[in-house]
């Protein structure tokens, strides 16, 4: 056999490479899955992490006014709620 099997092997695998990218559906879709886990699972991840490390109480009045500690509270309740601390 000469060059020509060689040949046809690379077209083969490289058609079949191509054909084996992700289509732009697919990477959207798997964008999104891996935003919402990051966003569902990893960042209260890290909310829960910081809160356990932080007194919050001492950080807010130390830190912010009265004012401001007045509106957090308020704040804190909301996104607990679906971060559950």
């Amino acid at each position: 056999m000469g060059y020509g099997h060689q040949y046809w092997l690379s077209y083969y695998f490289y058609c079949s490479a191509l054909s084996s990218l992700p289509s732009q559906t697919q990477v959207f879709v798997t964008k999104g899955f891996f935003g919402f886990v990051l966003v569902r699972v990893f960042v209260p991840y890290l909310m829960r992490l910081a809160a356990r490390y932080m007194d919050l109480d001492t950080l807010f009045s130390t830190r912010l006014s009265n004012e401001a500690r007045g509106v957090f509270p308020g704040v804190l309740a909301r996104v607990g709620r679906f971060i559950r601390f």
